[in-house]
């Protein structure tokens, strides 16, 4: 096929080659990087969702703990505080995990019956710190409502999104790592490929201009014999 090229196509051919080969190569980084990509965003987002979700659970303890002490010392203005900031936070916490990244990605808060569990438990907590402001003092009676029916659905619920997410957290990690591994063996195997291919070229391309420069020495000591026969 090759034997009517001359060396010179053949060289250019060879250059054409390379061109394609790097194109390829670049082609095929490119499209692994994105996917890796993809995969590392998934993969920081999920861990994402569990960070805000535990982030809830400490919010809302925070909240309890501060009604219990507005309960022991009714004078206690920092305790007070304290839960206004609690319930702050927590509802703060309650938007990030709206955020559209997240609900992208996660189907929890409605699976879990969050949102609706998070307004039963802010809405106790803002009559019982309306309460407060009245002068009233707290009762015994509104803690354990307060524990037993706003804060433990919602305790519940944060808790089986949080295992929920933990294993999809574990299986977006090892499909990432599986998506770096075929990324690598996929550019090793190219390579092993595009590096196979330019030696078995060169080897013949190599093996034409040795066999052309053959014929040449040969036609010139031809030719010099012949003018010394002259």
């Amino acid at each position: 096929m090759f034997k009517n090229i001359s060396v010179k196509a053949k060289l250019y051919i060879l250059a054409g080659f390379l061109i394609a080969a790097l194109f390829a190569i670049g082609s095929i980084v490119t499209f692994s990087n994105s996917n890796t990509k993809d995969g590392y965003g998934n993969t920081s987002k999920v861990y994402g969702i569990m960070i805000v979700l535990q982030k809830l659970n400490a919010d809302g303890l925070q909240c309890g703990q501060a009604l219990r002490n507005c309960y022991i010392d009714p004078k206690d203005e920092k305790a007070i505080g304290n839960l206004k900031k609690a319930i702050q936070d927590a509802e703060k916490d309650i938007k990030d995990l709206q955020k559209p990244e997240y609900l992208a990605i996660s189907k929890g808060l409605e699976k879990f019956n969050i949102l609706p569990s998070f307004e039963a438990f802010k809405k106790d907590v803002d009559n019982l710190v309306a309460k407060k402001s009245r002068g009233e003092e707290l009762t015994v009676e509104d803690i354990k409502n307060n524990t037993a029916q706003a804060w433990r659905p919602l305790k519940e619920g944060i808790g089986k999104y949080l295992k929920a997410n933990k294993e999809k957290a574990e299986t977006a990690s090892a499909d990432f790592t599986a998506s770096l591994d075929n990324s690598q063996l996929t550019m090793m195997a190219i390579l092993v490929f595009i590096s196979v291919i330019l030696i078995v070229y060169l080897l013949y391309v190599v093996k034409n201009i040795t066999s052309s420069l053959g014929q040449v020495q040969s036609g010139l000591v031809s030719f010099f014999a012949f003018l010394n026969r002259e």
